[in-house]
């Protein structure tokens, strides 16, 4: 999967699992505490849809200094490319 993959199904999660807006989920230096005003569930929500829709399964530590979009998809594409 490329980042433009990863990226694409991030923002689809953000869309429509969270009612976020396109731009901003879109938008690789958007934070989820600001930008898109994610509390700590919505996280862990979040968590739970990488892993369903990306198949990343990683502890939610691993996630903790992951504050925006961009951090996030390098990290999932670290996880697939290292499970390869």
């Amino acid at each position: 999967m490329t980042e433009d993959q990863i990226r694409d199904k991030l923002a689809t999660i953000l869309i429509e699992d969270f009612a976020k807006d396109e731009a901003i989920a879109r938008d690789g230096e958007s934070s989820f505490r600001g930008d898109l005003a994610m509390d700590s569930l919505d996280v862990v929500d979040l968590v739970f849809f990488i892993k369903q829709e990306l198949g990343v399964d990683a502890k939610m530590e691993a996630y903790r200094d992951l504050h925006t979009v961009d951090k996030v998809v390098h990290f999932v594409l670290g996880h697939l490319s290292s499970d390869d």
